[in-house]
Protein backbone atom coordinates (compact mmCIF):
# COMPACT_ATOMS: atom_id res chain seq x y z
CA UNK A 1 0.00 0.00 0.00
CA UNK A 2 2.74 2.45 0.98
CA UNK A 3 4.77 1.37 -2.04
CA UNK A 4 1.84 2.05 -4.37
CA UNK A 5 1.31 5.49 -2.83
CA UNK A 6 5.00 6.34 -3.24
CA UNK A 7 4.91 5.28 -6.91
CA UNK A 8 1.75 7.35 -7.49
CA UNK A 9 3.31 10.46 -5.96
CA UNK A 10 6.51 9.97 -7.96
CA UNK A 11 4.53 9.56 -11.19
CA UNK A 12 2.55 12.74 -10.46
CA UNK A 13 5.70 14.72 -9.78
CA UNK A 14 7.43 13.47 -12.93
CA UNK A 15 4.34 14.19 -15.03
CA UNK A 16 4.05 17.71 -13.60
CA UNK A 17 7.71 18.36 -14.30
CA UNK A 18 7.37 17.23 -17.92
CA UNK A 19 4.20 19.30 -18.41
CA UNK A 20 5.83 22.42 -17.03
CA UNK A 21 8.81 22.14 -19.36
CA UNK A 22 11.39 21.80 -16.57
CA UNK A 23 12.59 18.36 -17.64
CA UNK A 24 16.15 18.34 -18.86
CA UNK A 25 16.75 22.03 -18.20
CA UNK A 26 19.51 23.22 -15.93
CA UNK A 27 19.04 25.83 -13.24
CA UNK A 28 20.97 28.47 -15.14
CA UNK A 29 17.91 30.68 -15.45
CA UNK A 30 17.26 33.67 -13.24
CA UNK A 31 15.49 32.89 -9.94
CA UNK A 32 12.74 35.24 -11.06
CA UNK A 33 12.13 33.11 -14.13
CA UNK A 34 12.03 29.86 -12.10
CA UNK A 35 8.95 30.97 -10.17
CA UNK A 36 6.00 28.61 -10.38
CA UNK A 37 3.14 31.04 -9.97
CA UNK A 38 1.42 33.30 -11.01
CA UNK A 39 3.47 33.15 -14.22
CA UNK A 40 5.68 30.31 -15.43
CA UNK A 41 8.50 30.56 -17.94
CA UNK A 42 7.94 27.71 -20.38
CA UNK A 43 10.76 28.38 -22.80
CA UNK A 44 13.55 30.90 -23.13
CA UNK A 45 16.12 31.55 -25.84
CA UNK A 46 18.15 34.70 -26.47
CA UNK A 47 15.65 37.33 -27.57
CA UNK A 48 12.66 35.01 -27.16
CA UNK A 49 10.64 33.99 -24.11
CA UNK A 50 7.34 32.14 -23.69
CA UNK A 51 5.33 32.54 -20.51
CA UNK A 52 2.34 30.55 -19.29
CA UNK A 53 -0.14 32.80 -17.51
CA UNK A 54 -3.08 30.87 -16.01
CA UNK A 55 -4.83 34.19 -15.29
CA UNK A 56 -5.23 34.73 -19.07
CA UNK A 57 -6.91 31.41 -19.84
CA UNK A 58 -10.36 32.10 -21.26
CA UNK A 59 -9.92 35.87 -21.05
CA UNK A 60 -9.48 37.06 -24.62
CA UNK A 61 -9.79 40.78 -23.80
CA UNK A 62 -7.16 40.61 -21.03
CA UNK A 63 -4.79 38.65 -23.28
CA UNK A 64 -5.17 41.28 -26.01
CA UNK A 65 -4.60 44.16 -23.60
CA UNK A 66 -1.52 42.49 -22.14
CA UNK A 67 -0.13 41.84 -25.62
CA UNK A 68 -0.73 45.44 -26.69
CA UNK A 69 0.89 46.84 -23.55
CA UNK A 70 3.93 44.55 -23.84
CA UNK A 71 4.41 45.48 -27.49
CA UNK A 72 4.68 49.18 -26.51
CA UNK A 73 7.77 48.48 -24.36
CA UNK A 74 10.94 49.65 -26.09
CA UNK A 75 12.95 46.67 -27.24
CA UNK A 76 9.95 44.37 -27.75
CA UNK A 77 9.68 43.33 -31.40
CA UNK A 78 6.64 41.06 -31.36
CA UNK A 79 4.10 39.67 -28.89
CA UNK A 80 1.72 36.76 -29.43
CA UNK A 81 -0.92 35.91 -26.83
CA UNK A 82 -3.19 32.89 -26.71
CA UNK A 83 -6.14 33.09 -24.34
CA UNK A 84 -6.99 29.42 -24.89
CA UNK A 85 -3.68 28.18 -23.46
CA UNK A 86 -2.66 31.25 -21.44
CA UNK A 87 0.55 31.52 -23.45
CA UNK A 88 2.43 34.76 -24.07
CA UNK A 89 5.32 34.68 -26.56
CA UNK A 90 7.60 37.72 -26.63
CA UNK A 91 10.36 38.37 -29.17
CA UNK A 92 12.67 41.13 -27.98
CA UNK A 93 16.03 42.79 -28.51
CA UNK A 94 18.17 41.29 -25.76
CA UNK A 95 20.70 44.12 -25.97
CA UNK A 96 17.98 46.54 -24.79
CA UNK A 97 15.79 44.34 -22.59
CA UNK A 98 15.98 41.36 -20.21
CA UNK A 99 13.45 38.57 -19.87
CA UNK A 100 13.17 39.45 -16.16
CA UNK A 101 11.87 42.90 -17.12
CA UNK A 102 9.22 41.32 -19.34
CA UNK A 103 8.28 38.92 -16.54
CA UNK A 104 7.88 41.80 -14.08
CA UNK A 105 5.99 43.90 -16.64
CA UNK A 106 3.56 41.06 -17.27
CA UNK A 107 2.93 40.65 -13.53
CA UNK A 108 2.37 44.38 -13.22
CA UNK A 109 0.12 44.64 -16.30
CA UNK A 110 -2.10 41.80 -15.10
CA UNK A 111 -2.15 43.06 -11.50
CA UNK A 112 -0.73 39.80 -10.12
CA UNK A 113 1.43 41.30 -7.36
CA UNK A 114 -0.79 39.93 -4.59
CA UNK A 115 -0.37 36.46 -6.08
CA UNK A 116 3.38 36.76 -5.48
CA UNK A 117 2.80 37.53 -1.81
CA UNK A 118 0.59 34.50 -1.28
CA UNK A 119 2.58 31.48 -0.06
CA UNK A 120 2.78 28.67 -2.62
CA UNK A 121 0.68 25.57 -2.02
CA UNK A 122 2.18 22.17 -2.78
CA UNK A 123 0.61 19.86 -5.33
CA UNK A 124 -0.08 17.18 -2.70
CA UNK A 125 -1.88 19.65 -0.42
CA UNK A 126 -3.90 21.15 -3.27
CA UNK A 127 -4.98 17.74 -4.57
CA UNK A 128 -5.73 16.54 -1.04
CA UNK A 129 -7.94 19.55 -0.38
CA UNK A 130 -9.78 18.94 -3.66
CA UNK A 131 -10.32 15.27 -2.75
CA UNK A 132 -11.61 16.17 0.73
CA UNK A 133 -13.89 18.81 -0.80
CA UNK A 134 -15.32 16.25 -3.24
CA UNK A 135 -15.81 13.71 -0.44
CA UNK A 136 -17.48 16.38 1.70
CA UNK A 137 -19.84 17.24 -1.15
CA UNK A 138 -20.66 13.55 -1.70
CA UNK A 139 -21.54 13.05 2.00
CA UNK A 140 -23.60 16.25 1.98
CA UNK A 141 -25.50 15.25 -1.18
CA UNK A 142 -26.09 11.64 -0.11
CA UNK A 143 -27.55 12.75 3.24
CA UNK A 144 -29.61 15.47 1.50
CA UNK A 145 -27.90 18.23 3.47
CA UNK A 146 -28.26 16.61 6.89
CA UNK A 147 -24.55 15.92 7.38
CA UNK A 148 -21.25 16.90 5.87
CA UNK A 149 -17.82 15.32 6.28
CA UNK A 150 -16.89 17.54 9.23
CA UNK A 151 -20.12 16.71 11.09
CA UNK A 152 -19.53 12.99 10.52
CA UNK A 153 -15.94 13.34 11.78
CA UNK A 154 -17.22 15.20 14.87
CA UNK A 155 -19.80 12.53 15.58
CA UNK A 156 -17.18 9.78 15.22
CA UNK A 157 -14.74 11.69 17.45
CA UNK A 158 -17.48 12.15 20.05
CA UNK A 159 -18.34 8.46 19.95
CA UNK A 160 -14.67 7.53 20.32
CA UNK A 161 -14.30 9.96 23.23
CA UNK A 162 -17.34 8.55 25.00
CA UNK A 163 -16.10 5.03 24.38
CA UNK A 164 -12.72 5.81 25.95
CA UNK A 165 -14.26 7.72 28.86
CA UNK A 166 -16.82 5.02 29.67
CA UNK A 167 -14.65 1.97 29.09
CA UNK A 168 -11.36 3.32 30.42
CA UNK A 169 -12.66 5.66 33.11
CA UNK A 170 -11.58 9.14 32.00
CA UNK A 171 -8.48 8.32 29.97
CA UNK A 172 -6.37 11.17 28.63
CA UNK A 173 -7.09 10.46 24.92
CA UNK A 174 -10.81 10.40 25.67
CA UNK A 175 -10.61 13.78 27.38
CA UNK A 176 -8.62 15.24 24.48
CA UNK A 177 -11.23 14.04 21.98
CA UNK A 178 -13.95 15.50 24.20
CA UNK A 179 -12.16 18.84 24.35
CA UNK A 180 -11.89 18.95 20.55
CA UNK A 181 -15.56 18.09 20.25
CA UNK A 182 -16.67 20.72 22.78
CA UNK A 183 -14.46 23.42 21.29
CA UNK A 184 -15.86 22.68 17.84
CA UNK A 185 -12.38 22.58 16.33
CA UNK A 186 -11.26 20.35 13.50
CA UNK A 187 -8.17 18.65 14.96
CA UNK A 188 -6.90 17.54 11.55
CA UNK A 189 -6.68 21.06 10.10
Amino acid sequence: MVNALAHLLLALLVRRRKESGDAGRGDDRSPLLRMRHPIQTLHMLPGRVRFRVPALIGRLANAGRAGDALSRIQGVREVETNARSGSVLVLFDESRLDAEILFAALIRLLDLERELKRPPVSLVRREGEEALGALNRAVFDSTRGLLDLWAVAGILAGAAALNRIVLRHLSLPGLALSAWLIAGKKPWR
